[in-house]
């Protein structure tokens, strides 16, 4: 096989390569949608810690929050951590939302759902609730083995509940540490629609193409310089060094 054979190869396998990577670039441009949140409240960024309200023994137990990364539903997800080894009976104490940083006067006719993952550890009891015309309550179980639970309040259409969220209780002295973490947030208004998103979602591209194509064009270019290389390497071994032997 001659010099001229072995280039024309060579390159046609470069540029072969090249045109499989191009077409998968373009596809993935038409098929990228505009990012939206799961839930009005996803806890992925501290916007959410704004509308954060504290209540109860919050300053004699220590109550404290923040959002993680380590353990969530999904991205991110609010940890709530209380001190209770000072504490003497019953400590009641928690947080909350107002239905008016959501834009709505009232909870009526509303449903809220969150998930909630809550380790028997964190305190004596934990309950999802809302208050306002009348208290309504979920208990949440914990386990010493907790997993991601979905808790849901419905709101009557007769009650103008004003806010919601969650009452930690203990009574046992020695507790201290992270109580639960709580992540995707849903507050479903009468008719049925979200309400809309606080602007605390992260955004995560899945399934990106960009950067897979991106290393396809280095390998690309890597083959083309190797190739180059190896014709010349060749040329130079059997017309020049081979011929002065």
């Amino acid at each position: 096989m001659n010099m001229k054979k072995m280039i024309s190869i060579a390159a046609a396998a470069v540029i072969g390569f090249t045109m499989t990577a191009f077409p998968a670039c373009a596809e993935s441009e038409e098929e990228t949608e505009a990012p939206t949140a799961s839930s009005t409240i996803c806890f992925d960024t501290n916007e959410a810690l704004g509308y954060i309200n504290t209540f109860g023994a919050a300053e004699d137990t220590g109550l404290s929050y923040r959002i993680t990364t380590e353990k969530a539903a999904a991205n991110g997800s609010l940890v709530i951590s209380e001190d209770f080894l000072e504490s003497s009976g019953n400590s009641i104490t928690g947080i909350s939302f107002n239905c008016a940083d959501f834009g709505l006067e009232s909870l009526a006719g509303c449903t809220i759902s969150l998930k909630v993952y809550a380790p028997s550890s964190g305190a004596d009891e934990l309950a999802f609730y809302s208050d306002g015309d009348v208290y309504l309550a979920e208990t949440i179980a914990m386990t010493a083995n907790p997993i991601w639970e979905t808790v849901t309040l419905t709101i009557p259409e007769t009650m103008n509940n004003n806010m919601f969220g969650m009452i930690i209780t203990s009574s046992s002295v020695g507790i201290k540490g992270d109580v639960c973490n709580i992540d995707e947030l849903c507050l479903y208004k009468p008719d049925g629609s979200m309400a809309e998103n606080i602007g605390d979602y992260m955004v995560i591209e899945e399934g990106s193409s960009g950067g897979v194509n991106h290393v396809l064009m280095i390998i690309v270019f890597v083959l083309l310089i190797i190739a180059v290389v190896g014709c010349c390497a060749y040329f130079l071994l059997k017309y020049v060094v081979w011929r002065y032997r």
